[in-house]
């Protein structure tokens, strides 16, 4: 008979595999597409490497970890945690920014091309990566509030010991509530109608997000049945994640393009 963590470990395997391969695939289009390499296209894809990241880690070892239940793949959840939250940052400061993004390119174009151009927008990207890992050094190595997974909760907690380990859930939610104030007012949004699908991408991503930090960090601590907190928690936080890569590529025509012409070469090669 399949325990509940083996049930809870395979379930996670699909999803994980499919927001691996979804987010590294947007890595990769981003790199090939000519008509990406602007603002939008360049924070797209440090978002996806955050998400990437995650979706990684809950495939190659959260999920076999939760499966196996193995104590010393346990022993070592405090590490892995380390690099979930430097990934999570990353990819919610990304979100902020691509939101920020779509509304000034929407609203305040001239803003816009100030804000967000080439040169800014480089300078920008290695600021996100050093925020993200300084932020978390300091919060759960040097205040010791370690992120790492708890078998009895079937959840990844923060320590909770110290006024610091309730900093960094209170700096996600703060900059997940900005992320969902920056998509407000859509129906200004609408008046650029090629901007329309990026938008689309944007605010179903938001929502998402905002969704799921509610569920995890809000919610979850208050349901005592395991298969629910995970469902609301580890499951959600791999499905938003996923899905991530996934509505980037549904809504980006060119990396559908490029999938279509790598699709007619591979068959015009077995044709021949």
């Amino acid at each position: 008979m399949i325990v509940l963590q083996e049930w809870i470990g395979f379930l996670l395997l699909p999803l994980s595999l499919f927001g691996t391969v979804c987010n590294w695939m947007v890595i990769i289009l981003s790199i090939r597409s000519k008509s990406f390499k602007h603002a939008f296209g360049y924070l797209t894809a440090n978002q996806a490497i955050g998400d990437a990241l995650i979706s990684t880690i809950f495939l190659f070892y959260i999920s076999p970890m939760i499966i196996t239940q193995d104590g010393f793949l346990m022993q070592y959840s405090k590490h892995f945690g380390f690099i979930l939250v430097i990934a999570y940052d990353l990819s919610t400061h990304s979100h902020f920014l691509i939101s920020l993004n779509r509304f000034l390119a929407c609203y305040v174009p001239l803003i816009y091309e100030v804000v967000f151009s080439s040169c800014v927008t480089v300078c920008i990207l290695p600021f996100t990566w050093l925020y993200s890992i300084v932020a978390t050094i300091v919060i759960i190595i040097i205040f010791d509030c370690q992120f790492y997974y708890d078998p009895n909760h079937v959840l990844f907690l923060f320590r909770t010991n110290s006024f610091y380990c309730k900093t960094l859930t209170n700096k996600i939610r703060s900059v997940n509530r900005k992320i969902t104030h920056t998509v407000v007012d859509q129906q200004s949004l609408l008046k650029r109608k090629r901007d329309m699908q990026y938008l689309k991408q944007t605010v179903l991503q938001g929502f998402a997000f905002s969704v799921e930090l509610v569920t995890y960090f809000l919610i979850s601590p208050h349901v005592s049945n395991k298969i629910l907190k995970f469902m609301i928690s580890i499951f959600a936080w791999c499905f938003i994640h996923a899905t991530d890569g996934f509505l980037t590529i549904f809504f980006n025509s060119e990396f559908h393009r490029i999938l279509q012409g790598k699709h007619e070469t591979i068959n015009r090669s077995r044709s021949t």
